[in-house]
This record gives structure tokens, C-alpha cells and sequence, in this order.
């Protein structure tokens, strides 16, 4: 086995190097070849107004894209009222129960059975315009339920957001 060396630490050779931005730090003060700083100049104005330029894509994308998104809400909105607001046949129901109820002889009204019977039909006539309401409510929330999971809404945001990480780039 050989023997390992002792460690011996290191002393400090002095205080540590000043950091840039300090008041210790020395700048270079050689002069800039006139060529170079115009070369530099020309870069440096390129690159602004390149970074410039790609901004106001950038925001007249994100305008455009709020503008497209307003308009779709505002169409969905209107397609599903209209949708909601179609015509049904309750009321054909009731106008026939209605013109049958009137076309019966009043005289018969007072017999039990017959009430029973106008009563019978009554509860029909509920029970009918219960299941149109009840299709309604279901064609209503099918209807709500492919507008929220088209994916329209994640696609739109995926746009934005890209956007506004091309502008923190």
C-alpha cells in the first residue's frame, strides 16, 4: 500500500476579483474600430426592428383571435337559444283536448263516470305534455353537452397561449 498524500489546504491568494458592475470593476477603455461599431449599429437596428415587427403580429393575432372568439361565443349563443326556442306540439295537444272537451254535450257532465273519464283525460293530456317537456330538457342538454366538449374552446386557447410565449421569447 502506499501511503496517501496529507491534504493541505489552500490559502487565499488574496481578496476575490471584483464582479462586473461594481465599482472596483475596470471596463476596457480601447478604442472600437469605426467599422466594427457600424457594423454592430446595423445589427443591433436589424434585430429591434425584426423583434418590433414580430411583436405586432403577435399582438394582431392575439386581437384578431379575442375578435374571432367573441364572434363564436356570440353565434353559439344564438344557435342554442334558437334551438331552444324551436316550436313543439304541447300546444297542438291541448287544442285538440280542447276541441274534443267543448264538442261534449253538457248534460252529460253531471254523470260520475263521465267526470271520471274527462278527469282520465286531463291526466293524459299532463302526462303527454310531461314527455314532450322531458324530450325537450334531454335534446336540450345533449345539444349543450357537444358544444362544451367540441374542444373548440382548448384549441383556441392552445392559440393563445403559443402567442403569448412567442412574445416572452
Amino acid at each position: 500500500e502506499e501511503p496517501t498524500p496529507p491534504v493541505v489546504p489552500v490559502e487565499p491568494s488574496g481578496p476575490p476579483p471584483p464582479k462586473p458592475g461594481s465599482e472596483e470593476w475596470v471596463y476596457v477603455d480601447e478604442p472600437i474600430d469605426s467599422e466594427l461599431a457600424t457594423i454592430l449599429s446595423n445589427y443591433y437596428d436589424s434585430v429591434e426592428l425584426n423583434y418590433v415587427d414580430s411583436c405586432k403580429v403577435v399582438f394582431r393575432n392575439i386581437r384578431s383571435e379575442r375578435s374571432y372568439i367573441i364572434d363564436h361565443f356570440y353565434q353559439i349563443k344564438t344557435d342554442y337559444t334558437t334551438f331552444l326556442n324551436r316550436p313543439d306540439t304541447k300546444q297542438e295537444y291541448v287544442d285538440i283536448f280542447v276541441k274534443e272537451f267543448n264538442a261534449l254535450a253538457d248534460d252529460a257532465r253531471d254523470d260520475d263516470e263521465f267526470k271520471m273519464e274527462l278527469h282520465q283525460r286531463v291526466e293524459d293530456l299532463c302526462d303527454t305534455l310531461h314527455e314532450i317537456a322531458l324530450q325537450r330538457k334531454e335534446e336540450s342538454e345533449k345539444e349543450r353537452e357537444i358544444i362544451m366538449t367540441d374542444g373548440w374552446i382548448q384549441d383556441h386557447l392552445g392559440l393563445l397561449t403559443n402567442h403569448y410565449v412567442t412574445l416572452m421569447q
